[in-house]
C-alpha cells in the first residue's frame, strides 16, 4: 500500500529545534515514508507521507499531522508515543564540478539534432546530490533557429524527480543541407527545381538567412542575378502572384458547417496567403478572402 498523505505542515528549518523536541531522521529518496519516521510501522511502512527536501536541506514534519493522517487512512496510531516533531534531513553526497559538468555535457549531446555539434559549454558548479544513482537530462528547443550561443536547460534527477535545474551556456556549430543555385540565374527569371541542389554547409552569420526548404524557392523569380553556388534568401526572391487584379476567382466559406462557394473578381494582385478584397457581382458585396491557390480564396469566419 502506497498512499500519499498531503495534510502535513512542512516548514523549512532555519535554526535548530528545541532540545528534545525533535527526532532527526535521514532519508535517501525524494520522498519520506512512514518507515523513515517510525521504526515499527508494520503494515503502513510503505505509506508516503511527504516529499523529501532537496539534498542537504531540512524539513520539519509535525507528529500530530502524521497521526491524524494515518488515522484518516485507517491506521490507529494515536496511542503511540512520538516526538513532537521529526526533523527530516535528505542524505546526500558531494559531487565535484567536473562530474556535474560531464553529466550535463553528455545530456546535451544526447539530444542535439543531426548536424548540430556542441562546440563549447560553461562549467556546472559541484554540489550535493542524493545518495544513489542520479542522471541529467537536457531540452533542446529547435524553434529558436540557428543560434551560435544559447542557454540549454539541464535538470538533474534522482528516481525521476528533479533535485536541481540549471541553464548551461553553450556555443553550437550547425552543419545543414542548404539549397544552392546549380547555374547562374538571371534577374526576373523563374526558379525551377532543376536550378537547385543541396550542399552541406556550416551555418554562420553570412548564411543565417538562407532558405532551407526548396518549396520556399521554386516558382519564385529572382530579384537580381543569383550566381551559381549561391544560396537563396527571401530578400533575393520575388513571389509570383497567384491572382491578378481583375481575375475571376472562386471564393469559399463555411457557415454553420455549410460550404458556400461563389465566383468573384479580385480587386488586387495577391500571392499565396495574402488577404484581398473580392467583389461578388451577383450579390453586389465585397468579401475578404485569403488566397490559398491559383484562382481560389477562403473567407475567414
Amino acid at each position: 500500500m502506497k498512499t500519499l498523505i498531503s495534510t502535513f505542515i512542512l516548514v523549512t528549518i532555519l535554526g535548530g529545534a528545541g532540545s528534545g523536541m525533535a527526532a532527526v531522521k535521514k532519508v535517501d529518496s525524494p520522498f519520506v515514508f512512514a518507515r523513515d519516521l517510525i521504526s515499527d510501522c508494520q503494515d503502513f511502512c510503505n505509506i508516503q507521507v511527504a516529499d523529501a527536501p532537496a539534498p542537504g536541506q531540512r524539513l520539519v514534519i509535525y507528529a500530530r499531522n502524521v497521526i491524524d493522517s494515518l488515522d484518516a487512512a485507517g491506521f490507529n496510531v494515536c496511542k503511540r508515543k512520538f516526538p513532537k516533531t521529526f526533523r527530516v534531513i535528505r542524505s546526500s553526497k558531494s559531487v565535484t564540478a567536473n562530474r556535474m559538468t560531464d553529466a550535463a555535457r553528455k545530456a546535451i549531446e544526447d539530444i542535439l539534432p543531426a548536424g548540430v555539434t556542441l562546440e563549447t559549454m560553461g562549467n556546472v558548479p559541484g554540489g550535493d546530490v542524493p545518495t544513489g544513482p542520479w542522471e541529467a537530462i537536457a531540452v533542446y528547443d529547435e524553434t529558436v533557429g540557428f543560434q551560435r550561443t544559447r542557454s540549454i536547460p539541464v535538470a538533474f534527477l534522482h528516481e525521476g524527480v528533479p533535485f536541481r535545474k540549471i541553464f548551461v551556456l553553450c556555443r553550437m556549430t550547425y552543419r545543414v543541407q542548404v539549397p544552392v543555385a546549380t547555374m547562374d540565374i538571371r534577374r526576373n527569371e523563374m526558379i525551377s527545381p532543376a536550378a537547385i541542389a543541396y550542399r552541406e554547409m556550416e551555418m554562420d552569420t553570412p548564411i543565417r538567412n538562407a532558405l532551407l526548404d526548396v518549396h520556399d524557392i521554386v516558382g519564385k523569380k529572382s530579384r537580381g542575378v543569383i550566381r551559381k553556388g549561391s544560396f537563396f534568401e527571401s530578400r533575393t526572391l520575388i513571389e509570383i502572384p497567384l491572382v491578378k487584379r481583375g481575375d475571376l476567382i472562386t471564393v469559399v466559406s463555411n457557415v454553420n458547417g455549410i460550404r458556400i462557394s461563389a465566383r468573384g473578381i479580385a480587386r488586387q494582385d495577391a500571392v499565396r496567403g495574402a488577404r484581398i478584397a473580392v467583389e461578388i457581382p451577383t450579390v453586389g458585396k465585397i468579401l475578404f478572402a485569403e488566397i490559398v491557390s491559383s484562382g481560389m480564396g477562403v473567407v475567414q469566419q
